[in-house]
């Protein structure tokens, strides 16, 4: 939901990321279903469209990508947890070896990236669900200041990203 962050009685909240489609694509599709998911830096929402009628939480995630985050390189733990994986691996073949220890050091880093360094995106996620959650009420002089605490936050960690 979009805000325009000022106070009360000068509050302005209206929903401007929208789905619109014909009543013949409609009969294509019965079950479609529109998902809004926040975006970072941004006071819009991104469209998730699903044809079939299933809720998010019901998707099959049977692959889940693997990025190296550069924020990552920002902590001296991560040449650590990327070494102690790469040595942990010792296979019979060279193109096994260098498969293993890519595979090693993705999991190492996983890992590593939920325990300790914290996972950006899901950070990301919470502050704009507070933010969004803040703008839904009485914006106050107190609130207002406390959105753009939060807004500069999500942006440094949009940075890192």
């Amino acid at each position: 939901m979009w805000c325009n962050r000022r106070e009360e009685p000068h509050t302005v909240r209206a929903r401007l990321d929208r789905a619109c489609c014909a009543t013949n694509w409609v009969d294509l599709f019965p079950r479609v279903r529109v998902f809004h998911e926040p975006l970072a830096c941004s006071d819009h929402s991104a469209i998730w469209l699903m044809l079939d009628g299933e809720s998010r939480q019901g998707l099959n995630r049977t692959k889940q990508w693997f990025r190296f985050e550069a924020a990552w390189t920002s902590n001296p733990m991560c040449a650590d947890v990327i070494q102690q994986a790469w040595e942990s691996v010792t296979a019979p073949s060279l193109h096994g070896s260098l498969v293993a220890k890519i595979r090693a050091c993705r999991l190492g880093l996983r890992q590593w990236n939920r325990d300790c360094f914290g996972n950006i995106k899901h950070k990301s996620k919470e502050l704009g669900d507070k933010i969004n959650g803040m703008l839904a009420t009485t914006i106050t002089a107190e609130k207002k200041a406390e959105v753009e605490k939060l807004r500069d936050s999500l942006e440094n960690l949009a940075a890192k990203e």
